[in-house]
């Protein structure tokens, strides 16, 4: 459908959805708005009804005497261990790789647990990993986290450049 900007006069296609559209940019929609109130003038905002400092007043209704929170009674578990849903400590992201439940861990992630393949490897070596060493899968399975299917690479950077010749060799 061909249309006429109200402001500008110029002729503009709209789908026929669109077929209240009076015009044909932003600008035009701006222009047309200059002079007019706001949306929301004549609202007071940031102003608290009286009835919010009388005693008992929360957040718009009134608690009785008596009345319990929703919460109340509900049982909470500080250590997931002992949580029904636990499911041993294992839980594998969307990208396919396994983590392991470790609080105690130097670099563990804020939910408290470290990928698989890193402390397999911090065993084999004794140490801890530094954070900008990356372990690497031979066979490319992020869950086979065999010793001798990792790889140990000192900086990302490396790790990319052995990708890049594998590339080049297949």
């Amino acid at each position: 459908m061909k249309i006429k900007c109200t402001i500008c006069k110029k002729i503009f296609d709209v789908s026929p959805s669109r077929k209240e559209a009076k015009y044909c940019s932003r600008e035009c929609y701006r222009k047309s708005q200059i002079g007019k109130p706001s949306w929301n003038k004549g609202i007071k905002t940031g102003i608290v009804p009286k009835t919010a400092f009388k005693k008992g007043f929360q957040g718009g209704h009134k608690f009785e005497k008596g009345h319990k929170p929703w919460n109340t009674g509900i049982k909470r578990y500080p250590n997931p261990v002992k949580h029904p849903s636990w499911k041993g400590g294992e839980i594998v992201d969307r990208f396919g790789y396994v983590s392991v439940h470790c609080p105690n861990h130097p670099f563990a992630k804020s939910n408290k647990y470290v990928l698989q393949h890193r402390l397999v490897m911090e065993k084999h070596l004794k140490r801890f990993l530094a954070k900008e060493e990356v372990v690497h899968h031979i066979d490319e399975n992020k869950s086979n986290n065999d010793i001798n299917n990792l790889m140990l690479f000192p900086t990302n950077s490396a790790h990319a450049r052995f990708h890049a010749k594998q590339r080049k060799l297949t």
